[in-house]
């Protein structure tokens, strides 16, 4: 597996995924290897998010193991190693940086 816990990942966009795995329950959702993405969960597409946990899920595919991701920010949703994509580490320190700007 190439992800470990404090690895930052951003969520693949929506037309990545379609283009990969294609469109399921008539285009609301990507069929995704064992869990699919579906349309409520755009507004996730994009987001940068850092690795919390990880949870082997037993699936029969041996040749394409499924991981599905928590992240220290939560979000709610089965979010797995299909879904996102790693950032290299000089783009998640500059956007610490800009966040840093605008907190309190």
């Amino acid at each position: 597996m190439s992800f470990q816990v404090g690895d930052v990942v951003r969520i693949r966009s929506w037309d990545e995924m379609v283009a990969e795995f294609g469109t399921a329950r008539n285009g609301t959702a990507i069929g995704c290897p064992h869990y699919v993405f579906i349309d409520e969960m755009k507004f996730l597409c994009g987001r940068i998010l850092t690795i919390s946990d990880i949870e082997y899920l037993y699936t029969d595919d041996f040749l394409h193991p499924c991981y599905e991701f928590k992240f220290v920010q939560g979000v709610g949703y089965h979010i797995t190693n299909f879904m996102v994509s790693k950032v290299e580490r000089q783009k998640t320190q500059i956007q610490e940086q800009m966040m840093s700007l605008f907190e309190d």
